[in-house]
């Protein structure tokens, strides 16, 4: 049964990722980034004014949102929060990044516009190749070495 709870928020929510233990974490418009701990949500404060549209962690203690607003030479940008801190870097495309997942492997990849395919390696992330020019939407780990990505034309 579906139940409304209350937002600490009035921003546009684009993405949540919720755990067994009931916490989750939601992000959307301006940098908005919201938890809910022990039934309550509450406001994560990222200091990130750009529009997040995806969101990936293991728990509220360690987890990836990725996003931007692209400007003209601008690249779009993942946020990563851990051990209490926040960081934020460049994706390593152009592209907008709109979803990101990990897998058991603790391999992690970002997908987004125009075939744009990021895999973290070391502190950062880097491009891998895509075989379209097609927008990608989603994208989620099959166990250890499978992907499953969804975007326009299929």
């Amino acid at each position: 049964m579906w139940r409304i709870e209350d937002s600490p928020t009035n921003s546009d929510l684009l993405s949540v990722q919720s755990w067994s233990n009931g916490d989750a974490i939601a992000v959307g418009k301006d940098g908005t980034c919201i938890a809910r701990r022990s039934g309550s949500w509450e406001i994560f404060d990222l200091d990130f004014d750009e529009d997040l549209y995806g969101v990936w962690g293991l728990g509220l203690d360690h987890f990836f949102a990725v996003g931007g607003n692209l400007r003209v030479g601008g690249q779009s940008k993942v946020c990563e929060f851990s051990a209490g801190e926040w960081s934020v870097r460049d994706s390593g495309i152009q592209s907008l990044v709109l979803s990101i997942c990990g897998n058991e492997a603790g391999i992690i990849r970002a997908v987004g516009f125009n075939g744009g395919i990021v895999e973290k390696s070391g502190s950062g992330f880097i491009e891998i190749g895509a075989e379209t020019n097609d927008h990608l939407f989603v994208v989620q780990s099959i166990g250890i070495s499978g992907w499953i990505v969804g975007g326009l034309n299929g």
